[in-house]
């Protein structure tokens, strides 16, 4: 069955020429170049469809299709067959395939093996405005949503105190982390989409109900919000709750994007960001300005800022784990 080469749609009803109906681009090859594929050239990506063991032009060892990996080389999103280059960000998109049946294994039981090593900051700085602006309609649609709801928050966290005391304020603590969860998969779910090439509705920001991802984020915030809380009390403290922040950075879009428990969220955050402390402390801080610049002018800032701050998490998640 052919699929589309730039977001790797299943055709299942097209004709040569026509759109993909999921990202709407007019495909540039022919039915039969997809349809019978079985294996590629490593190096000038030549389609064989027969039983050749070798590359006719260039002598390289052909691979199955099912096991190479295009990826742009910048941003790490993946992408079909025949694109050679990302239409995100203009790099070129590079072939990934495991080097063994050993490593295969290995790919196939870890899923969270992460084919880059560094993540770039210049890179996904710039790659997040480009990012916001490709849909900075939708984005300040949905950022005006969540300044609605979260000052609405506010005035029931401050009825709640007032009348119950300290219960009335751990009460509005736990409704401000709640939504703040569904917050996040909402604005992740629709980033990822974007991330992967997908024609984009305002719509996305609505995915279907997913209460273990929720409950798994409002715990890992409730747990956040006491240790950084009880941090603000020494400069010690606060260093390992920069720290923290840290290492677990990967924490919410691997619950998103995965479906993972927490503990394997947790786990998987601080074995793949601990090598890349420097980076991610450098997009920790740049996160912190963009948040504070938000809460100017009463707040109404975060219609911007926030929907920046999930681009950029997408941005540098993709780069250490490319789409599955």
């Amino acid at each position: 069955m052919p699929y589309c080469p730039l977001c790797r749609e299943l055709l299942k009803e097209w004709h040569e020429g026509a759109p993909c109906p999921q990202c709407g681009r007019t495909l540039q090859v022919t039915y039969s170049d997809v349809e019978a594929t079985q294996s590629i050239c490593p190096q000038c990506r030549s389609l064989y469809a027969d039983d050749a063991v070798y590359c006719k032009a260039d002598g390289k060892a052909l691979l199955p299709v099912e096991q190479v990996i295009p990826t742009c080389a910048r941003c790490g999103t993946e992408y079909g067959l025949l694109t050679t280059t990302c239409p995100l960000d203009g790099a070129e998109v590079i072939l990934h395939w495991p080097d063994s049946e050993e490593d295969l294994r290995q790919v196939v039981a870890e899923p969270d093996t992460p084919w880059q090593r560094t993540i770039g900051v210049s890179d996904v700085v710039r790659n997040t405005f480009l990012m916001f602006r490709q849909q900075q309609r939708f984005y300040l649609r949905y950022g005006f949503r969540v300044l609605m709801v979260t000052l609405l928050l506010a005035l029931v966290s401050v009825a709640l105190t007032v009348l119950l005391g300290e219960f009335g304020l751990a009460l509005g603590t736990v409704a401000v982390l709640y939504y703040s969860a569904r917050f996040s998969v909402a604005l992740l779910s629709f980033a990822l989409k974007q991330h992967a090439g997908r024609t984009m509705r305002y719509q996305d920001f609505f995915p279907k109900d997913r209460p273990a991802v929720i409950r798994s984020i409002l715990t890992y915030l409730l747990l956040m919000s006491i240790l950084t809380s009880t941090g603000l009390r020494s400069s010690l403290l606060w260093v390992l709750n920069v720290a923290l922040l840290t290492i677990t950075y990967f924490v919410v879009p691997l619950l998103v994007d995965r479906s993972v428990s927490l503990w394997a969220a947790l786990r998987s955050s601080f074995r793949h960001s601990l090598p890349l402390w420097p980076e991610i402390l450098m997009l920790t801080g740049i996160t912190a300005m963009v948040n504070m610049l938000g809460l100017l002018f009463f707040g109404l800032g975060i219609v911007v800022t926030l929907p920046l701050t999930f681009c950029l998490h997408v941005q540098a998640y993709r780069r250490v784990w490319p789409q599955q």
